[in-house]
């Protein structure tokens, strides 16, 4: 999968950004899941969250995923300055 993104920098300068996401042996069904296990991993650990329905946005980061991605072998990728 690769998602592009086209706009400016924080310095307002024009940006072009790549995240490619490569999956093998069929093992991306599993990545909707791994939201789900690390949000209850957070509560677990304590972590508490805004009463109420909510969106997911800002719940988690990219490099929170990675421990799953290693484990699944998920590789990713940020390629800067892209056209």
């Amino acid at each position: 999968m690769v998602i592009r993104l086209h706009g400016l920098s924080s310095q307002r300068e024009p940006l072009h950004l790549e995240w490619h996401l490569t999956v093998d042996n069929n093992y991306g069904p599993e990545i909707p899941c791994m939201a789900a296990i690390l949000l209850t991993r957070k509560l677990v650990r304590g972590d508490t969250f805004a009463p109420g329905a909510q969106t997911s946005e800002g719940s988690l980061l990219l490099h929170e995923f990675e421990p799953e991605f290693a484990r699944w072998g998920i590789q990713t990728e940020v390629i800067e300055g892209v056209d």
